[in-house]
């Protein structure tokens, strides 16, 4: 959902580095973020590992959407649509459509505060479900190779598998 921004070396330099949603080290994409001067990890996965001078972990919450959106509101932050929306969504995600463990009246009291600063979640939920034709035909693949031995379910995709031009 959205555009991920282009972050440089240089903008890392010096700067405080808010990670989230990373339990540990080996999940996050390159090693930039170690050149920030400052590092404060946000996550609520409960085999977390502290790697940050700040760690913030509440394995208690489902998603870090929900963390970000109550810390946000204790600090009276002013939200607009699309910090709502990008909240709205990673809470969505994070907590499979509000369906995992964990999701309790405060997930969804800050969901419906999300969505009164302008979420607008049938456009959301139509992106949300919307896939690519690249992804029916991997999934198709996915199906025709897997195969149920011992009723335990398994495929194989090879690298010639991810060619969608066939």
């Amino acid at each position: 959902y959205g555009v991920i921004d282009e972050v440089t070396e240089d903008m890392y330099n010096g700067s405080l580095v808010i990670v989230v949603d990373t339990a540990n080290e080996s999940r996050i994409c390159g090693e930039n973020y170690k050149l920030g001067e400052y590092i404060i990890k946000i996550d609520h996965h409960d085999d977390s590992s502290d790697y940050a001078n700040i760690n913030y972990v509440d394995p208690k919450t489902p998603a870090c959407g929900a963390i970000m959106t109550r810390l946000l509101r204790s600090w009276n932050f002013k939200f607009n649509q699309e910090i709502a929306t990008y909240l709205y969504v990673a809470i969505t995600t994070d907590t499979g459509r509000f369906r995992f463990r964990g999701v309790n009246e405060e997930v969804m009291a800050n969901a419906g505060y999300l969505i009164s600063q302008g979420v607008e979640i049938d456009k959301l939920y139509t992106k949300l479900y919307t896939k690519e034709k690249e992804s029916f035909k991997l999934q198709a693949k996915a199906v025709d190779k897997f195969t149920a031995p011992f009723m335990i379910c398994f495929f194989t995709l090879a690298g010639a598998d991810l060619d969608f031009s066939i």
